[in-house]
């Protein structure tokens, strides 16, 4: 990450699912591209429509954008071939659109973000596990949403999961 945004934080998995969720409802991730009022990532999220979530929300971006992946022996080619080193980000850029005087108009209020392309091309592949948003956003520790995320990851193929303790914690 960069060392002016710092590190990502629980926040940022709210708003990355969301984010995912909302590019599924409006395009059905048919375009890297995604145009959104803030009142309609704060709805998925239960975030109250105000300042305070519109600078959470500029935030989250700055970090998610900032952010770097590396995955070594366990990214995916099309073809089924793991790739020794990979290097990618989540969101290649946004755009944060906020009204600062005259009447209150939500159209005003459009933002973009952009998927970096490979893993855009990974969603598009069925990569991405679907998940229940409203049981996510119900959670209300950062703590339980992140083991809900990968118990739901682990049941998806089995009915039956087993993991010592000290290794879940």
């Amino acid at each position: 990450t960069s060392s002016k945004h710092g590190f990502p934080t629980p926040l940022e998995d709210e708003v990355l699912i969301a984010l995912l969720s909302l590019t599924r409802l409006k395009n059905d991730f048919t375009a890297p591209r995604v145009t959104f009022r803030h009142a309609e990532l704060f709805e998925l999220m239960g975030w109250p429509a105000n300042g305070s979530s519109n600078r959470r929300l500029q935030i989250a971006l700055d970090r998610l954008t900032g952010l770097t992946l590396k995955y070594e022996n366990s990214w995916t080619t099309e073809s089924g071939a793991f790739k020794k080193e990979f290097t990618t980000g989540i969101l290649e850029s946004y755009s944060f659109t906020k009204q600062t005087r005259g009447r209150k108009d939500p159209e005003v209020e459009r933002s973009w973000i952009q998927w970096a392309s490979e893993v855009f091309a990974d969603i598009q592949r069925g990569n991405v596990k679907e998940l229940d948003t409203c049981k996510f956003y119900s959670l209300k520790l950062p703590v339980s949403r992140r083991m809900y995320r990968f118990l739901d990851r682990q049941f998806s193929t089995t009915p039956h999961f087993e993991i010592e303790l000290t290794t879940f914690a």
